[in-house]
């Protein structure tokens, strides 16, 4: 569910674009990346949000404008 939902709002991003003030003319296409963690018992909350993060750079790396999930632990 996370992913799907996670997915729908980079899609909905992605269509949105950034027009100039002065000529209304689209300058360029809005995009977003993500990185999901499950949370477990077993880790602290900085853990959890050191994974949800570098679930993030790893999408960022991957291109851009993707979902990516931690492994799980």
């Amino acid at each position: 569910e996370a992913l799907n939902f996670c997915q729908s709002i980079r899609q909905d991003i992605e269509k949105l674009s950034v027009k100039g003030k002065k000529t209304g003319k689209s300058i360029r296409n809005i995009t977003a990346s993500f990185g999901i963690a499950f949370y477990s018992s077993k880790q602290c909350k900085d853990e959890f949000i050191a994974r949800a993060d570098k679930a993030l750079y790893l999408a960022k790396a991957h291109g851009r404008n993707r979902v990516e999930i931690a492994p799980a632990i």
